[in-house]
């Protein structure tokens, strides 16, 4: 028997470890847009997407010579168009397509959940690059429709903002391979940002995990994402967030695999959607569920359908954060000067740089080039906090990020 991941890359590529394990053959495809904009050199061995489609569905049925597919999953956010597709056309259990272009849309998203009654954020379409832009009140966010984490998303604060922004942005293909032949712009919520990360299987959705963004200003004055936090169901926005996220989901359609749903709650304590992906949670975010659950959204996807085991708990066995480290320095970089210090602090898990030596180490201005990542996870959440604190208080020592002079 097989299975098809589309885009095995991020967090997705724990797919093809965890599939070993149940003795299913994989068949890893790369997107063009993965071929034209990722690094995939972990990848040794997968079929690339063809300018005809029809050629790669051949490719697929030649390779399993008439044995079952399972399935058909996106391994990341650049992969889940693709994966779709050739779900459908295989006759594979996907998401419902009816609602297709609104899982992928970030404006789509937005009018479908509010179709369906559910807080939505107000926004315009720029569909080209001299549209003459409506009041809103500043700051506003502006981004891609289509794309993946904080690629492409700004804050402006006046018209010349938004000016300069569509100037840069329009018709540029961004990081998941997408041209921007439209932009959004979209009010800007004041509060507090969660993720939602479900799975799901038929009419069956099952929480897995549930996080709050810290954020710092910026010298510049933008928001910074400092770290993200996972949350007990003792927290005062559990029920209110976990609620509203399985009404996002149905009105989108997703109903097989993973989901991940960030989520604000403004200042009247209300959730608003910010987005939706269809796969799993990107970044180190399933090493970290794995050490804080005994499992992740991979796992759990793969159990819902091989095991048909569904859990119905939300009990985390130790308090866990992801610290996103934040350059304020500029140069060419040379070591992490402090790292044995911080391996010291108690609940350090890992460290996951994304700098090497020699490369250019630019200040941080957003999670696309945070030179690095600190893993923390202990059962006392006070211990955790206190980590941070201290790891915090090293990164402000001037030998902590050392660059050549």
């Amino acid at each position: 028997m097989y299975a098809i991941i589309v885009d095995p890359l991020s967090s997705g590529s724990e797919y093809l470890n965890e599939l070993r394990n149940y003795a299913i053959k994989v068949i890893s495809i790369l997107s063009r847009r993965a071929q034209n904009s990722m690094k995939t050199s972990h990848l040794s061995d997968y079929v690339t997407e063809e300018e005809d489609f029809s050629s790669l569905l051949q490719n697929i049925l030649d390779i399993t010579q008439g044995e079952k597919i399972l399935f058909c999953l996106p391994g990341s956010e650049i992969g889940v168009e693709l994966a779709e597709k050739i779900a459908q056309n295989l006759k594979l259990k996907t998401n419902n397509k009816d609602f297709s272009k609104e899982r992928l849309n970030k404006y789509l998203m937005q009018e479908r959940i509010k179709h369906c009654g559910l807080n939505a954020i107000n926004q315009f379409l720029i569909k080209n690059s001299t549209c003459e832009i409506p009041h809103f009140s500043f700051p506003v966010v502006l981004k891609p429709t289509q794309s993946a984490g904080s690629d492409g998303v700004i804050f402006c604060k006046n018209q010349q903002d938004i000016k300069n922004y569509i100037d840069k942005n329009f018709g540029k293909i961004n990081k998941i391979g997408v041209r921007n032949n439209e932009l959004l712009m979209q009010e800007f919520i004041a509060g507090t940002e969660f993720v939602v990360d479900l799975v799901t299987l038929d009419n069956h959705c099952e929480l897995v995990a549930l996080w709050e963004y810290e954020k710092i200003l910026s010298p510049e004055g933008n928001f910074l994402y400092s770290s993200l936090k996972l949350i007990d169901s003792e927290h005062k926005y559990f029920n209110i967030l976990l609620n509203y996220a399985k009404k996002v989901i149905k009105a989108l359609g997703i109903c097989f695999g993973p989901a991940h749903v960030e989520i604000m709650i403004d200042k009247d304590e209300k959730p608003i959607l910010i987005e939706v992906g269809s796969r799993p949670h990107g970044g180190k975010s399933q090493a970290i569920m794995r050490e804080c659950f005994g499992y992740n959204q991979i796992t759990r996807t793969l159990d819902n359908i091989f095991k048909e085991t569904k859990n119905f708990t939300y009990a985390p066995k130790k308090y866990g954060e992801l610290v996103f480290l934040i350059s304020q320095k500029e140069g060419k970089f040379k070591i992490f000067g402090r790292i044995d210090d911080i391996k010291k602090l108690n609940g350090y898990i890992d460290f996951f740089p994304f700098i090497a030596e020699n490369e250019y180490l630019q200040s941080t201005k957003d999670l696309s080039n945070i030179p690095g990542i600190v893993m923390f996870a202990h059962e006392s959440a006070e211990v955790v906090t206190n980590s941070v604190k201290k790891l915090r208080d090293l990164e402000k020592d001037e030998n902590f990020y050392e660059i050549y002079l």
